[in-house]
């Protein structure tokens, strides 16, 4: 596998709690060569964070894709916006873009979440 996508749970985890990761999701984070972190999961990293269910800020989130070259942000551009538009089966804008952005990018989706496992056609977990 060459590429993956990261959902906003499994990189939470990533970054602060590896050992909830399935050993399929931990393998896509160690071994594969590109990972891409939507803009998107970013901002749902910035709502939890507001909320109080989590204590990781984006500057911390930037400052690792930064420094870890296997890391990229992926922008949330016209062509994911339009693929997310596609994606009816749920209202919850921060899966449908980060969905998209795999569908987009032609990548699996590193993810625990159960509809995004049964909507989309490659998943990790």
């Amino acid at each position: 596998m060459k590429a993956v996508a990261a959902d906003t749970h499994p990189l939470v985890w990533w970054l602060l709690q590896p050992s909830r990761l399935s050993a399929a999701a931990r393998k896509g984070f160690e071994q594969t060569p590109s990972i891409q972190v939507p803009t998107m999961a970013l901002l749902e990293i910035a709502y939890l964070n507001e909320i109080g269910r989590i204590e990781l800020a984006v500057p911390d989130v930037l400052a690792y894709i930064g420094q870890t070259p296997r890391f990229q942000l992926a922008p949330f551009d016209g062509g994911i916006l339009l693929r997310s538009i596609e994606l009816q089966a749920t209202r919850d804008p921060f899966d449908r873009v980060i969905a998209a952005t795999a569908l987009y990018w032609q990548v699996p989706l590193i993810t625990k979440d159960r509809w995004m496992q049964a909507n989309l056609a490659r998943t990790i977990w």
